[in-house]
């Protein structure tokens, strides 16, 4: 029986800055959810509702743990330079660091 590869999933990319207004986890959490649709949309609510401890406000002690749950379903880049994980690929340049086209 032969095993066919599921296709891996493109993230949409979320472009933020950790120094301003586009950093805070509300406004990360939405433009998150204008960036899904469908299947993608409904799981990252539901992950976000499971983490609402009472009801208003995201269970997290760190913002990092925030940026990593939502990188699950979007493909972060942080542009200023406080969060090295998540820096924006140069262009032409794909996810393991070889030029693309190689």
């Amino acid at each position: 029986m032969e095993r066919r590869n599921k296709p891996e999933r493109v993230r949409p990319i979320l472009s933020f800055n950790a120094q301003d207004e586009t950093g805070k986890v509300s406004a990360l959490v939405a433009r998150a959810q204008e960036l899904l649709d469908g299947e993608d949309r409904r799981r990252f609510m539901q992950t976000m509702d499971a983490l609402k401890g009472d009801g208003e406000t995201v269970r997290f002690n760190v913002y990092d743990d925030v940026l990593a749950v939502i990188n699950r379903f979007v493909a972060l880049e942080e542009t200023s330079g406080t969060f090295k994980q998540y820096e924006p690929l140069d262009p032409g340049r794909t996810i393991d660091g070889t030029a693309a086209g190689e």
